[in-house]
Order: C-alpha cells, then sequence, then structure tokens
C-alpha cells in the first residue's frame, strides 16, 4: 500500500489514520447534535477497535450507588447494555472514586463480583476513567 505522497504507508500510520478518523467521526456526530447514547456508542465502538479489544463498554452513575451500563460494543454487549449494578465494590466504581485506571490480568478471578464484566467470566480488562471539562466520572 502507499501514502497519497507516493511512499509505503506503515502501520503506524494505518493506526494514526484509524484515530484521525474516529476522531474526525466523532466531532462530526457531536456538531450534528447526535442523540448523546448513540454518540456514546460510537465513542465505544471506535475505542474498542483501535485497541483491539473483544469488548468495550462505558458506565456512568445511576443514581447515588449505582452504575449503568450505557454502552457497549463487541462480544456480550447486547447483553450488558443497560445492566445496573452497585457502585460500592465493583472495579468501575473504585475507578471513579479514585480517579486511576485499573488494570485486571484476569478479571474472571477478580473477587469484585458486582462488576458485570468480571460476573461473566472476562480474562484481561482494563478500566479508565473519563473526565469531561476536568472533571472525573
Amino acid at each position: 500500500m502507499r501514502s497519497f505522497l507516493g511512499g509505503p504507508v506503515t502501520a503506524r500510520g494505518r493506526v494514526y489514520g484509524k484515530r484521525l478518523e474516529a476522531v474526525r467521526e466523532v466531532t462530526t456526530a457531536i456538531l450534528a447534535g447526535t442523540d448523546t447514547g448513540e454518540l456514546l456508542g460510537l465513542v465505544v465502538g471506535h475505542a474498542r477497535q483501535l485497541v483491539d479489544a473483544d469488548l468495550a463498554t462505558l458506565a456512568l452513575p445511576a443514581g447515588d450507588d449505582r452504575l449503568v451500563i450505557e454502552a457497549a460494543d463487541g462480544f456480550l454487549a447486547a447483553d450488558l447494555r443497560g445492566t445496573t449494578f452497585p457502585a460500592e465494590g465493583s472495579v468501575t466504581g473504585e475507578v471513579l472514586r479514585t480517579g486511576k485506571a485499573s488494570a485486571l490480568a484476569d478479571a474472571a478471578s477478580d473477587d469484585r463480583t458486582t462488576q458485570p464484566i468480571v460476573a461473566a467470566g472476562l480474562g484481561p480488562a482494563l478500566f479508565i476513567p473519563l473526565a469531561v471539562r476536568g472533571r472525573g466520572g
């Protein structure tokens, strides 16, 4: 494959191109006033594809002590989307409370079974807090 300048397209160049396309799509959706649920689904889908993951989810607060998986893409997405679970005793709750990412080598062996992907017996997992205008959560 060749770039528009005639040189070879590297793996790094393809990844960069995918990132730019994801940013373009999300920005276009925001500017178009896309429904929040659809927009979150678009973000989660791109995130999953960019890191070549089997599943990506996005959980938001649903009241004082509960979380809801608002968007999901990939393996088990249809089963997990809309699932509510307690913030206390979940990986996501801890990540939101501390503002720090958490990596699990094997989610299936984690003892925080209130977390839906832990309960589903999935393997490696990464939980990352998102911030809006400098505020976590």
